[in-house]
């Protein structure tokens, strides 16, 4: 774990959502801020796509309070920060404009 906590980095965890209090724990013992920005997307690319943002120590519980399914995608970095205006930018390409 202390190799993937580091700051200006972007981690990506495939499949662990059973894992990821675990996860956050370890990388915040090792290192990070509790309150650095983490996403979860379940389904990610299909209609049914659900993503839920909050900081590290807070991840786990907002993953079971949304009741996420695998598949999911877990996305720990600065890069969280940038989903919410990426969001608006994909709705206005989607009513054409």
């Amino acid at each position: 774990y202390a190799a993937l906590a580091r700051p200006r980095q972007t981690v990506v965890i495939y499949m662990g959502l059973s894992g990821l209090k675990v996860i956050a724990e370890q990388l915040i013992r090792h290192g990070l801020a509790a309150d650095w920005p983490a996403a979860v997307i379940s389904k990610g690319t299909l209609p049914e796509q659900r993503v839920v943002t909050a900081t590290l120590a807070t991840l786990a519980e907002a993953a079971a309070a949304a009741q996420l399914k695998s598949p999911c995608l877990t996305v720990v970095g600065e890069v969280v920060t940038l989903h919410a205006a990426l969001a608006r930018s994909d709705q206005g390409r989607d009513q054409g404009t």
